[in-house]
């Protein structure tokens, strides 16, 4: 599946397109659930990401990424 002729000519007008339910609901509802824990150093494959772009010492919680969780 890829994007109609519409979608194209939509995102080529204003620079992004929006997809509604692109991912199940249900799927994004388990993602979005998983999403704190591993901001809070918990891994369900007890191996953590590759890059943790933050500490818990951190004062500011908004300047924070996880590469390859």
């Amino acid at each position: 599946m890829g994007p109609s002729e519409r979608q194209i000519a939509s995102y080529r007008d204003d620079g992004f397109l929006i997809v509604e339910e692109f991912i199940e609901p249900d799927l994004a509802a388990r993602a979005a659930a998983r999403f704190e824990p591993l901001f809070d150093g918990e891994f369900d494959t007890g191996i953590a990401p590759d890059i943790l772009g933050w500490s818990r010492a951190e004062i500011n919680p908004l300047n924070r990424h996880i590469d390859n969780a």
